[in-house]
């Protein structure tokens, strides 16, 4: 889903999106969390030395980051390898 589809549907949700300077770009949506900490609805990415930032998205990867209070999708993504490695080592100590 694109950020316009990803915002609305969000807001349809109950969430309040909003739009901020994330990195170095602006009027990316990101979810305000009630203890203000906030999960950035974007994804950064690097091609050929240039920096880029993806808004086109999964919307249950979305729903993870926010959940999980990531800063943004890049964040999701270490914070579930993290929980799987933990897992993995609670299987082992057992």
């Amino acid at each position: 889903m694109n950020k316009k589809e990803i915002a609305n549907k969000l807001a349809t949700e109950g969430y309040g999106v909003f739009y901020g300077k994330y990195e170095y770009w602006d009027s990316i949506p990101y979810v305000q969390h009630a203890d203000g900490s906030k999960t950035f609805i974007a994804k950064t990415y690097n091609k050929m030395g240039s920096a880029g930032v993806d808004l086109d998205l999964n919307y249950n990867r979305v729903l993870q980051a926010i959940e999980t209070k990531s800063v943004d999708i890049n964040n999701l993504k270490s914070t579930l390898e993290t929980q799987r490695i933990e897992k993995e080592i609670e299987k082992l100590i057992v």
